[in-house]
């Protein structure tokens, strides 16, 4: 669907600018200047957030455009370009007024591999993993694991819940759901670790995390729709109640903030100023493909190492149509997550304006058609449900009625096709265990022992004999 919103300020600046979505690319048109100057205003919002939700603006959003000439800013009033607001654009970012954006982004250095991504529930995390589980693996890069599936969530993480951890190990990379902690994660990493994180629209987060853990969170249990549940929150939602960290301000739970205290304005601020100063870059899955490009160029990779399928995703049979009413609901109960959102958002397309809009948009074109020519090499077919997955070792976690969708490679590869293209369909959980007999090698056969397709090697299987 093609959404366009024409916004225009007064002020020698700007006279126009043309904000366009289609296909997830961006074009941008300004007149009138030869340095466009982009600056994010959240105050009014965040006002709304720490002090009411409920007076949110249904479908608005504040964007203020520099008046160079006036020393101040002219506020402009869009609405939202799908429906509740899903997938509004609005070009921010955070440059104090007066100030011009220089296309300042290195154009060289030096590939990163000492890494935090910090996973997000429900985000688009397992894909973002992938890319982390794959670049690490073909290096041998040694990965902080937990010992089980996740760092001891939902609880702080602790240093201690990394395998290895008391040999004084320093690691590589650490990518495995936690809730963060700082202090307990430079324990085990490197001193010049690059963090980054993953943020997405908090209303498709709750809608998501509804269909996923209504089994498990409390909040969920007993109510039989997204639309009721928001209907009176509260008579379902007990504050630490088992798996209610899933049901309110998720995001900015894993992000070990206090989802039980509304902060003050100023406190909030000192929250992003902290933020911003641990994490290099926070992507944002809306814009998933732009994120890779990004996030590319921050650990100076090849675009190849970020072409991924998109994993861990739900049917869409799994997906309930959200109403207007639902959605504007949703932003008043998550407010600390769109606080989180609105804020990243901005940042995000600050990144994106000094990396040149052009560039990205360009990028993004090359990896989608490496994309789709991987696809055509090693898949067949697009994204099924798990129990149509012809190899059980590719077969994602399922957890209550939802069906995660997974891949079946195409027949006929070559061993070392089926090897590399395994490898970006291979869920999370195999994926982790994989490497951890790389890592373990001594642990290797009780863990095989213990879930032996999680285990096995992955080898192609015998013509006409796929596994069942």
């Amino acid at each position: 669907m093609n959404s366009c919103v024409l916004l225009k300020c007064a002020g020698q600046l700007c006279t126009a600018m043309r904000i366009c979505r289609r296909h997830h690319c961006l074009i941008i048109v300004a007149f009138g200047a030869t340095i466009l100057t982009f600056i994010a205003l959240y105050h009014d919002l965040t006002s709304e957030l720490v002090g009411g939700p409920q007076h949110m603006a249904a479908d608005s959003v504040s964007v203020i455009l520099g008046n160079e000439s006036q020393g101040k800013g002219s506020t402009i009033n869009t609405t939202s370009l799908r429906g509740h607001g899903m997938n509004h654009l609005v070009l921010q970012s955070k440059i104090p007024a007066g100030q011009k954006i220089t296309k300042v982004w290195p154009e060289k250095c030096k590939a990163r591999h000492h890494i935090m991504f910090l996973k997000t529930h429900k985000t688009a995390g397992s894909t973002v993993l992938n890319v982390l589980y794959r670049y690490g693996d073909h290096w041998n890069l040694s990965f902080a694991l937990p010992v089980h599936y996740q760092f001891g969530y939902p609880s702080l993480f602790r240093a201690t819940w990394v395998k290895g951890h008391d040999t004084g190990q320093r690691f590589d990379l650490m990518c495995n759901h936690m809730r963060f902690r700082l202090s307990e994660v430079k324990k085990v990493m490197h001193p010049d670790t690059f963090f980054f994180t993953i943020l997405r629209h908090p209303v498709e987060v709750a809608a998501s995390a509804f269909s996923y853990y209504k089994s498990t969170a409390s909040a969920f249990r007993n109510v039989s729709s997204l639309d009721s549940f928001m209907q009176n929150p509260l008579h379902f939602f007990h504050p630490g109640a088992q798996g209610n960290n899933y049901a309110r301000n998720l995001m900015w739970f894993d992000l070990g903030l206090d989802p039980h205290k509304k902060p003050t304005q100023t406190e909030l601020q000192k929250i992003f100023t902290s933020l911003d100063n641990i994490f290099g870059i926070v992507l944002l899955a809306d814009y998933f493909d732009e994120s890779m490009v990004l996030l590319r160029h921050a650990l100076c990779w090849p675009l190849d190492d970020v072409v991924t399928f998109k994993l861990n995703s739900r049917s869409n049979a799994s997906m309930a149509a959200i109403s207007q009413e639902t959605a504007v609901r949703l932003r008043q109960w998550n407010s600390l997550d769109w606080a989180l959102y609105f804020h990243f958002n901005t940042s995000f397309w600050h990144h994106a304006a000094r990396f040149g809009l052009a560039r990205l948009d360009a990028e993004v074109q090359e990896l989608r058609a490496r994309k789709k020519v991987l696809a055509a090499h090693c898949l067949q077919g697009s994204a099924v449900e798990g129990r149509i997955i012809n190899d059980k070792r590719f077969r994602p976690f399922q957890l209550g009625s939802v069906q995660i969708l997974g891949y079946n490679l195409k027949p006929g590869l070559s061993r070392e096709e089926f090897t590399r293209c395994s490898r970006f369909i291979l869920p999370e959980l195999q994926y982790k265990d994989r490497i951890y007999v790389r890592q373990f090698p001594s642990k290797a056969q009780a863990r095989i022992n213990w879930n032996h397709t999680i285990g096995s090697p992955l080898r192609r299987p015998p013509v006409g004999k796929a596994k069942a």
